[in-house]
């Protein structure tokens, strides 16, 4: 199908019909190359259109280059801050702007939070979550796992960021499963008003560690909305569990409920 698409694309320059489905396929089957490409060609010839941009967005989100995606987000963000398109970038764009910062330290210095709802409080909330993070990281590199996990711990507690428990999931492999560490965990399980992003943590825990049964009744326990951030990790965690269990009804009633890879993430 590229080799197709490419020879409508050589037949018909310059012609959103052929170039708005040719990114999309080229998103589906991961030509990222091609998809940025496209998505550059499609902006030239319509200004910021929503396609263009979220095509450019899933690119960096797939090579990782955080930085450049949460300039994109914003990007997006102010000029579609409502509807689908604003939902969808928000629902993630706090965790990315995370993982921004730990790449590109310096990013913050100068960001303005203005396209999101309370701006200041934002930013705030922002340097705190990464702070605690940092000074974890030290926690653990100087052998005070243990400190570190309660650090994040609180500082979870104090502003349920899901990003904290990722920190506080690496922590625990990289201590080698420490029991304390996933004890602290089903503490903010059984305490959290956010426990629902704790659940889900704790039942990938119990997936990669086999404990099947664990996992399971976790996931039966909670239904995310479709709208929720949290609703794609729930279903790729109910497909790898069916596969593990092998249901394969399951597994592809699960991977109905994922998005698919040309929606914006």
């Amino acid at each position: 199908m590229l080799q197709g698409f490419f020879q409508l694309r050589q037949e018909f320059p310059n012609e959103l019909e052929v170039l708005l489905p040719y990114q999309q396929f080229t998103l589906e089957v991961g030509e990222w190359g091609i998809a940025e490409q496209l998505s550059h060609e499609i902006d030239r010839l319509a200004h910021n259109h929503p396609e263009a941009l979220m095509g450019l967005r899933e690119v960096y989100v797939q090579r990782g280059d955080w930085p450049a995606c949460v300039r994109q987000e914003r990007h997006i963000l102010e000029l579609y801050p409502d509807g689908v398109i604003g939902d969808q970038v928000r629902s993630r764009h706090e965790q990315r702007l995370h993982l921004a910062a730990e790449q590109e330290p310096e990013l913050l210095n100068n960001w303005s939070m203005k396209y999101l709802p309370g701006g200041k409080k934002a930013i705030k909330h922002l340097y705190s979550v990464s702070a605690a993070i940092s000074e974890a990281n030290h926690l653990h590199q100087n052998g005070q796992s243990i400190k570190a996990a309660e650090l994040l711990r609180t500082s979870f507690e104090q502003n349920g960021t899901p990003r904290l428990l990722d920190e506080l999931e690496r922590l625990y492999t990289d201590t080698g499963n420490n029991q304390t560490i996933y004890d602290m965990l089903e503490c903010l399980e059984n305490s959290s008003k956010t426990s629902l992003y704790v659940t889900l943590t704790l039942a990938r825990i119990n997936l990669r560690s086999g404990n099947t049964e664990e996992a399971q009744r976790r996931l039966q326990q909670m239904q995310p909305e479709s709208s929720n951030a949290a609703a794609s990790l729930y279903h790729a965690l109910r497909y790898q569990l069916a596969l593990k269990l092998k249901k394969p009804e399951a597994a592809l009633e699960a991977a109905s409920q994922l998005t698919p890879v040309n929606s914006p993430n």
